[in-house]
């Protein structure tokens, strides 16, 4: 008989994810737990809904409970309270996200320059109310508190002794994050570049048809370091050749957000895309451009670099972020951003296509070693496990 996987959303994006573990091995239950509309993919009919009250929580520990595994889609609350009251012969996989251990050390991953952008000088109360949003979190753990009777990082902490696997992609990184959190799961590779987000669209790695087009940062998050990028580009003789288009549509509205905002107004060639696009729409952005630059000090946006060089597009990262000396190692060849004020100047913006067709190798090699059915075949073994 096939194993029964319960797997637990609340971020629409990775829903899809699930798909790997889609085989002859397993019975997988898709649990989204929102209501119904928000979601649009493959499991959109196939899924439950689930409020996530009190009571409906309840309930699903008590499905959760017939269940061989379950996967759990970032660590948030309400996910580390299900992980505590599952039975011990249920086997826990926490698919991490990145932002439930990076949370603890903000500080250290802003240049000096954002953190000055990050208190208003003056805060009026409208300004204070227009953003309300931002105490959103404060709220939810009060609401945490009253409803379910815990608190988000004594569950998250037992959580961590309690789950089997930690599914992430690069186990340097999980070797470096143990050295502070020594209770982590097991580390189980994650079959990266056979991820439905990679693998729904042709690529387009053809050098020719790329634009003097730069994307600039992931979201309009502070950790992106934006105005670093613009303080060191924005002086270059070919600065002006360019146009940068930065994702700002996702993340919450802040200080720095605004800020940021008011600044590209001063610059025609920068456009901020404000609405939320398809995956689609956002693979068509990388199909035109030629250079992705993420200026962020610790592992985030992967999904975006992959995509970045799957379409060819140059890849800069900071070289205080982990994944561009992992990266590296697979001997892919990513761009540091102290680089890139020399490439703007010399006009070597654009990937050669010997190193597009040198990196699509690697790519194919990498996709190969780290296949869907190798991944499969160790969530068996894991479950089998007494």
């Amino acid at each position: 008989m096939p194993f029964k996987i319960a797997h637990i959303h609340t971020d629409l994006k990775f829903i899809d994810e699930s798909a790997i573990f889609e085989g002859p091995d397993f019975e997988n239950d898709v649990i989204i737990l929102e209501e119904k509309g928000g979601y649009k993919g493959r499991y959109q009919e196939s899924a439950k809904y689930l409020t996530p009250s009190h009571a409906n929580i309840n309930q699903l520990i008590n499905q959760c409970s017939q269940a061989d595994m379950v996967v759990l889609y970032n660590l948030c609350f309400l996910k580390s309270f299900i992980a505590n009251r599952l039975p011990q012969h249920v086997k826990i996989a926490w698919r991490f996200f990145g932002h439930e251990l990076y949370r603890f050390d903000l500080t250290e991953q802003h240049s000096d320059l954002t953190k000055s952008m990050l208190a208003p000088d003056r805060a009026s109360l409208s300004d204070g109310l227009k953003h309300l949003k931002n105490y959103i979190p404060v709220l939810r753990s009060l609401r945490n508190l009253v409803e379910f009777r815990a608190v988000y990082d004594v569950e998250f902490r037992k959580a961590i002794k309690r789950a089997d696997l930690f599914l992430w992609h690069f186990q340097e990184e999980y070797e470096s994050l143990k050295k502070r959190w020594r209770d982590l799961p097991v580390f189980m590779n994650l079959p990266t570049l056979n991820l439905p987000t990679l693998n729904h669209n042709p690529q387009n790695n053809n050098p020719r048809e790329k634009e003097n087009l730069i994307i600039l940062g992931h979201s309009k998050n502070a950790l992106n370091n934006h105005f670093d990028i613009l303080k060191k580009i924005s002086p270059n003789k070919n600065f002006s050749k360019y146009v940068f288009n930065v994702p700002f549509s996702y993340d919450s509205e802040t200080y720095y957000s605004k800020r940021f905002r008011e600044e590209v107004k001063n610059y025609k060639n920068i456009n901020l895309y404000e609405t939320f696009l398809s995956l689609n729409d956002y693979e068509s952005v990388f199909k035109k451009a030629s250079a992705l630059v993420i200026n962020i000090y610790r592992q985030k946006a992967l999904g975006s670099i992959l995509l970045a060089l799957k379409n060819g597009v140059k890849v800069y990262l900071n070289p205080r972020n982990i994944t561009l000396s992992i990266l590296a190692s697979r001997e892919l060849l990513v761009y540091s951003v102290d680089q890139l004020v020399d490439d703007l100047e010399n006009g070597d913006i654009r990937m050669q296509p010997e190193d597009v067709a040198h990196n699509m190798t690697v790519m194919d090699w990498l996709r190969q070693e780290n296949s869907i059915a190798l991944f499969q075949q160790r969530i068996h073994d894991e479950i089998n496990k007494v």
